[in-house]
């Protein structure tokens, strides 16, 4: 499974046309909030 930026998200089908899960997510961390967001996502794909 890989994470990628909101920004990228017009790479996801590319990326799952090599068999590879992708998420779309907002990875930029500018603050305690976004870190505690985007590790709530990660490990609600374990």
């Amino acid at each position: 499974m890989m994470i990628i930026d909101e920004v990228d998200a017009t790479l996801k089908p590319r990326i799952e046309g090599l068999s590879i899960g992708v998420v779309t997510a907002p990875t930029l961390m500018k603050s305690l909030e976004d870190k505690v967001r985007l590790a709530k996502i990660v490990l609600s794909l374990g």
